[in-house]
């Protein structure tokens, strides 16, 4: 038997109140039930409601899109240390082209480019939600307002294109998203402060994978983004330990 999704149903999915899907349903600005349970009691397909939904609103897990970016700007940022950090075992032969430390590198900048795309998919339905909420209040279908997110943080925004009559797109600010500077290490940098800022990062990930995975609300992508970050943690301390046996070991290391 299909199961018809209630009011209350529909408020969950579209996350906004009851009372502005009734309002709406009063208004006239919702599409008509499916079915209909006595007089009192509608109900809709999830076909239907779904034509509601912003069109990428499945593309990403539940969760909170400002800890989305801020954790994919971490990762970029953690990444770039990496790979400035990884010139203190310059003189370690093999140490500074490990194939584990490059493939670490990939990892967070792979995971880092999922979260920056879920931020900017949930900043933007944040935003249509708005219009909705926006379209009830005054009783059209207009735009409305979207210079706040339905997820409590700010959204700057302005348009862009329609100076030739066409359908203006708005440019909206992801709070969170930074971008990350390229960075160069300096020229004294040892081999036991590379392992220490390695060490460091490492602790860095668990500390931001605990974040992320607090803001995620779906437990496959928490289970996920967990395993990865804790894996390149792991890596990194290898890496330290690893040079700093060298380093050791080596009459042409550098002097610690």
């Amino acid at each position: 038997m299909e199961r018809f999704l209630s009011v209350t149903d529909i408020a969950d999915l579209m996350q906004v109140s009851v009372n502005t899907v009734n309002g709406r349903i009063r208004a006239g600005t919702f599409p008509a039930p499916d079915a209909m349970i006595g007089s009192r009691y509608q109900g809709w397909k999830a076909s239907t409601i779904d034509s509601l939904l912003p069109p990428h609103a499945h593309q990403a897990p539940d969760g909170e899109p400002y800890e989305f970016a801020r954790g994919a700007t971490m990762l970029r940022r953690i990444a770039e240390e990496m790979s400035a950090y990884s010139y203190g075992w310059r003189n370690l032969a093999g140490e500074s082209r490990r194939t584990d430390r490059i493939d670490a590198e990939n990892r967070l900048h792979a995971l880092a480019s999922k979260l920056d795309r879920w931020a900017r998919l949930l900043t933007v339905a944040g935003a249509w939600h708005v219009r909705l909420i926006a379209d009830v209040a005054d009783g059209s279908p207009a735009r409305g307002d979207a210079s706040s997110s339905a997820f409590g943080k700010p959204v700057n925004h302005t348009e862009v294109g329609g100076d030739d009559g066409s359908a203006t797109l708005e440019t909206l600010d992801i709070p969170g998203l930074e971008v990350v500077a390229a960075l160069l290490p300096p020229q004294n940098l040892t081999v036991a402060d590379a392992a220490d800022a390695y060490r460091r990062l490492a602790d860095e990930l668990e500390a931001g994978s605990a974040r992320l995975c607090d803001a995620c609300r779906d437990q496959q992508t928490r289970d996920k983004i967990r395993t990865e970050m804790q894996s390149v943690a792991t890596v990194l301390r290898t890496l330290a330990e690893s040079a700093v046996a060298t380093d050791v070991s080596s009459a042409g290391g550098l002097t610690r």
